[in-house]
Order: structure tokens, then sequence, then C-alpha cells
């Protein structure tokens, strides 16, 4: 089970600090209805010093470390990461990192990730340092940012 559950009539969004002290997370498998990531909502936290490796499978969202919001710090994943959901829609996302971020710093993505809207690192208002070097596929998305 993620942390920051999504309770299907409202969510319980992680709101903290995660320091992963430079650890790697090997071999994480995740496949779920709904969103799928290390933290399935992130509020207003801060995911820092991590590394992932592994699977994560989700219908709607998925990515290494959550959906919506937060700041990344010093993180990375070689991880697969992909949605079932093929209907084609912006509200199906598969982001490397993460689906969508307030900001990402010094990360990077060396991983595969498919899915309707794809991209290596995620849909980020603002990106510092980072780079994808991973395999991105999908119908639309953003492989760079």
């Amino acid at each position: 089970m993620p942390i920051g559950i999504n309770t299907g009539d409202g969510s319980i969004m992680f709101s903290g600090i995660l320091d992963g002290k430079c650890h790697e997370i090997q071999n994480i498998y995740e496949n779920r209805t709904g969103i799928a990531g290390l933290v399935c909502r992130i509020g207003f936290a801060t995911i820092k010093n991590l590394g992932l490796t592994g699977e994560l499978i989700g219908t709607t969202h998925a990515s290494s470390f959550g959906h919506q919001g937060g700041t990344l710090y010093n993180c990375y994943s070689t991880a697969k990461i992909s949605i079932t959901n093929t209907a084609l829609s912006t509200n199906y996302a598969a982001g490397g990192l993460l689906t969508e971020g307030r900001k990402i710093i010094n990360c990077y993505f060396n991983g595969q990730v498919s899915g309707t809207e794809a991209s290596g690192l995620g849909i980020n208002k603002n990106a510092i340092n980072c780079y994808n070097s991973g395999v991105v596929s999908g119908s639309g998305g953003h492989p760079y940012s």
C-alpha cells in the first residue's frame, strides 16, 4: 500500500518530509486500480535523497514517487512505469519521477514509461538540474519535461 492513499471520495495526501538518506528502494512492484507510486498522493511534501527500482502499474496515474504536488530533491528512478487505461485523455498520466509536481531539483529518470500522457520527469512547473535518459512512449506527452 502506498503512502498517501486515494480513498475514492477524497484523498489522504502525504504532507511531510521523506528523507531516504541516499538509500535505494529496490524491486518495488505495484499493480493497482487508480494511482500507483511510492507515494500515491503528495500534498505540500518533500521527498529527498532516494532512489527507486522496480515496476509500478496504475489504471489512471503511475510514477515512481507520486502524483500531484510536492518537491522532489536529489532523487532518481530506473523503474518501469505504465498505465493500463488506454483511453485518450489528459486525465490519465504516467511520469518517470512524478505525474505532476511543483518542483524537481537534481533528479533523473533512466527507466521506461508508457501511457496516454507520458513523460520522463513529469509534468512539472519547475525542474532544475534534472534529466531524462529513459524510454518514453505514449500517444501524447512530454518526453523531457
